[in-house]
């Protein structure tokens, strides 16, 4: 295109519309446009949503989105963390290691 066109998101679905971007954007000349659609559920199964978007404020598109939530499987290395100081501690701090580890297949 030989000039910038606006470009905005219409999202109806909160599990969609809490981090995604929906304010209007202008996409230059000769440039690709892009905008981040963020997906957050607490709820486990199956999601679809359609998502529009309007390309100058006169043509309406959309998308479908979908995901299927599971659930993620972590584990710690303690039951319980007791904060202690040790008696060769006289710092006015102390730690206390604790891992976690992700078995599941997906960013936890």
């Amino acid at each position: 295109m030989r000039q910038a066109i606006q470009g905005k998101l219409e999202i109806h679905d909160e599990q969609l519309s809490e981090h995604s971007y929906q304010q209007p954007w202008v996409i230059p000349p000769s440039t690709t446009g892009a905008f981040d659609v963020v997906f957050s559920s607490s709820k486990l199964g199956a999601f679809k949503s359609t998502v529009n978007y309007w390309i100058n404020e006169k043509h309406k598109f959309q998308f479908q989105v979908s995901a299927t939530v599971v659930e993620v499987k972590l584990s710690l290395t303690k039951k319980y963390v007791d904060f202690m100081f040790s008696e060769d501690n006289h710092k006015m701090h102390t730690t206390e290691v604790l891992n976690i580890t992700n078995h599941g297949n997906a960013t936890a």
